[in-house]
């Protein structure tokens, strides 16, 4: 449903022809779905090491005084990345590398669902910033715009939009987690086999275990993100004639 890419006018088109025009939000959202999807079947695998190193217990996998490497002790544990992979491959196949996959691609959605908010929480703070803003500008109208919010109100809802996306998405992250962690043949679960267990054993609690500790290191990561975004983006703008089309921030 795109309009034509390609717009022939008389005289006075100028720089209109032979224009893209801009895609929509749908449009946006559409392409960054795409990506993010791309993105996560070439990482999953990766995913998967880190998930199962990171959960073996014992971590090094060298017990200190053991010269044994056939000892019980270390039998069928990983001595690093290499021997993971290895292991992966000959007992699970191409498939071990895609555990939790499919809660991967739906998490896709948070950066979407953080965007959203991030959007609307940046209108209505202009919105109730607009009239205090409007009544200190200067008589040659070159005072602080009602659009040019302040860093600390950007970092705070940057960290905002953040909780707000993991609030909704954190239990795919959990069974992304307990899809990838290391199972016994007799133990392999599908992805709806983890929500009932969860729910089962833990009850709703269990789907948000451990997302304090994640709040505490994505949150402040994402209000500096927005904040250096949307001061580049300023300068970017002013250095360019104060071109006011709406921002498009990173999820």
């Amino acid at each position: 449903f795109r309009e034509p890419q390609m717009h022939h006018g008389g005289a006075g088109s100028g720089a209109g022809e032979g224009s893209v025009p801009p895609l929509s939000a749908l449009q946006n959202l559409t392409c960054a779905a795409e990506a993010g999807a791309l993105v996560t079947v070439l990482t999953n695998p990766i995913w998967v090491l880190k998930t199962r190193l990171q959960l073996q217990l014992g971590g090094g996998m060298r017990i200190p005084g053991r010269k044994d490497a056939h000892h019980p002790a270390l039998a069928g544990r990983y001595a690093g990345m290499a021997s993971a992979v290895g292991q992966i491959w000959r007992t699970e196949g191409l498939a071990g590398f895609y555990k939790g996959i499919w809660p991967s691609l739906m998490l896709v959605t948070q950066g979407a669902l953080q965007l959203m908010a991030y959007e609307t929480l940046k209108g209505l703070t202009r919105d109730l910033s607009a009239a205090p803003a409007s009544a200190t500008m200067a008589p040659t109208g070159r005072g602080n715009p009602a659009g040019d919010l302040p860093s600390f109100h950007i970092g705070v809802i940057g960290a905002g939009s953040k909780l707000f996306a993991t609030f909704f998405t954190y239990p795919l992250q959990v069974v992304r987690t307990r899809l990838q962690k290391r199972q016994q043949q007799e133990q392999q679960m599908r992805t709806a086999d983890a929500f009932r267990s969860i729910v089962r054993k833990e009850g709703l609690r269990g789907f948000y275990k451990g997302m304090v500790p994640n709040l505490m290191r994505t949150m402040p990561q994402s209000a500096v993100t927005f904040v250096v975004y949307e001061g580049i983006l300023g300068a970017l703008k002013h250095l360019g004639g104060g071109n006011d089309e709406p921002s498009a921030p990173p999820a």
